[in-house]
């Protein structure tokens, strides 16, 4: 998980810069230019999802693919679906069999496309979704420090919202206070932070196994 975590700590400190800035500037700036700049933290925080759910799926499949011990055999259930699920959308027939050498190795690594995990839609039920999939536990994150990860979906509400164009930057930045923004900034970051957290024992552990 060291990609993962040079992700978290450089997007984490990009973030708290951010943030920090607004601070320091919010009774100094023009108020319609403020809100904008809130409603850009969202976008912000909604970056950060996408990059730790999709490259921490993508690292569980590099595990399994590099480890001499296991195949597609050796997998748990729910996985070894999720494989054949993936190679049926992510790779033609034609072009798996010109990649493939080993079938029941290289089906971990080729069926996978990390970009399939974020297409703009993802928040705390997805991420159960994949713990339920893979195998891995989130279900025991300290409410007062993550809020069991229910900002995600406000974030990902509103970061469509700004995709989509149905809301205007100051129209959704002037919805929260800075206290607000700071709220699900903590809260959006330890939770990630948790899930990683999990993500790494059930590798160490090689969870993916079947029992």
């Amino acid at each position: 998980m060291i990609n993962v975590k040079q992700i978290i700590a450089e997007r984490q400190n990009e973030i708290n810069l951010y943030f920090e800035h607004l601070e320091k500037i919010e009774k100094e700036v023009d108020k319609t230019l403020f809100k904008i700049m809130k409603a850009n933290i969202l976008l912000m925080l909604y970056n950060f999802v996408e990059a730790i759910v999709s490259n921490s799926i993508d690292e569980i499949r590099d595990q399994i693919y590099n480890d001499i011990d296991v195949s597609f055999d050796h997998l748990k259930v729910e996985i070894r679906t999720q494989i054949l699920k993936d190679l049926k959308k992510n790779i033609s027939p034609e072009n798996f069999v010109k990649s493939c050498n080993y079938v029941s190795n290289d089906i971990i690594k080729l069926s996978f496309k990390k970009e399939e995990i974020s297409k703009g839609n993802i928040d705390r039920s997805t991420i159960i979704e994949l713990a339920t999939i893979y195998g891995f536990n989130v279900k025991q994150s300290n409410y007062g420090e993550t809020a069991h990860g229910n900002t995600l979906k406000v974030i990902k509400d509103k970061r469509n919202d700004l995709a989509h164009g149905t809301f205007s930057f100051a129209e959704i930045g002037k919805d929260y206070s800075i206290q607000d923004i700071e709220y699900l900034k903590n809260k959006t970051i330890a939770y990630l932070n948790f899930v990683v957290s999990q993500i790494d024992i059930y590798i160490e552990e090689k969870k993916y196994m079947i029992a």
